[in-house]
């Protein structure tokens, strides 16, 4: 990859998470939008672009909001697992993957 390549990837990258972030999804678990907003730009950090392109930008949002409350249920020594397809009832959001 050129380093022209890596800049155009770098400025999609940033669009596509400044995209994310205006979607302004709350969060049950962090109640400070900087910090959701901080959380989410961590989350898509080293997501490669071709995984973000083409999706709901709310969406993703949405989606990592759920994976971070989830994880916070979690107990010490405890495993989590769950499969599921997203209804925008039960989730907010809705899928078309599992």
């Amino acid at each position: 990859m050129t380093s022209k390549e890596r800049r155009r990837s770098g400025d999609l990258r940033k669009d596509i998470v400044d995209a994310i972030l205006a979607a302004r999804v709350s969060s049950r678990t962090i109640k400070n939008q900087d910090e959701v907003d901080h959380f989410l730009s961590q989350y898509f950090a080293d997501v490669p672009v071709e995984d973000m392109q083409g999706r709901s930008e709310p969406i993703m949002a949405r989606a990592a909001l759920d994976h971070l409350e989830f994880g916070a249920r979690r107990r010490k020594d405890e495993a989590l697992l769950r499969i599921f397809n997203a209804t925008k009832k039960e989730h907010g959001y809705e899928s078309p993957y599992t």
